[in-house]
């Protein structure tokens, strides 16, 4: 019958262009011995920094600099479109690390899934695949639930609050970024932690004001029925 050749490889084979300072990080992941879950410094750092860092943006944007029509849900959901050109710089930025770290590797520019099949994708092309595909992730989790809380008409707080946790997030993505990329990429957690608080901040919130409303809806329809 017909012969199936499957390339094999060596266990510790790494591309020929692997830099000093990869080679270090590879020899670093086959010494750890530690476990999956990140030192808790990690999200503690995360979770206390986010709400100082909230609380600052949101307080240096002046209400002034928030018109009257942005105080319903049309004008929430307005201004949180606006807010998210941040985002939009952020895959840009994301886009032009990717495309510098596929420029210095020929090969991985000229055919990314053949240098993946032979298994010699350069260390530099994994770390940024991996920080884009993290980056997506996290947005697909941050848009719902920032435009959840975009619908709602009265908010304990103006809608300065958008802009403010959008420039947060795009915060987070950039440091869970520059911890990646550390000598000791568990420092990431500092930001994915900030980017989850977040998310679970404006999900939550949503959430628990659907309830009470679908509550009170349904013991007192007829009040409802009347708006």
């Amino acid at each position: 019958g017909d012969r199936i050749l499957v390339p094999v490889l060596e266990k510790d084979t790494m591309p020929c262009s692997t830099s000093k300072a990869e080679q270090k990080r590879a020899e670093d992941m086959d010494k750890y011995s530690g476990t999956s879950f990140p030192p808790l410094y990690g999200p503690i750092v995360g979770f206390l920094l986010t709400p100082l860092l909230v609380y600052g943006i949101y307080n240096f944007l002046l209400p002034s600099c928030i018109a009257e029509n942005y105080q319903n849900p049309a004008g929430h959901l307005s201004l949180l479109l606006k807010s998210l050109t941040l985002a939009g710089f952020l895959f840009v930025t994301e886009s032009i690390f990717g495309t510098i770290a596929r420029w210095k590797s020929p090969k991985a520019a000229y055919d990314p899934a053949a240098i993946a099949f032979k298994g010699t994708t350069p260390f530099s092309v994994i770390q940024a695949n991996r920080i884009h595909q993290d980056t997506m992730e996290s947005f697909m989790i941050f848009f719902p639930s920032i435009l959840s809380l975009s619908s709602w008409e009265y908010l304990p707080c103006d809608s300065r609050v958008f802009p403010t946790l959008v420039i947060t997030w795009v915060v987070a993505r950039f440091i869970y970024r520059l911890g990646f990329v550390s000598s000791f990429s568990f420092n990431r957690s500092i930001g994915t932690a900030m980017s989850v608080l977040i998310s679970i901040g404006c999900l939550g919130y949503s959430s628990c004001r659907s309830f009470l409303e679908l509550s009170a809806r349904n013991s007192n329809p007829l009040y409802y029925s009347q708006l």
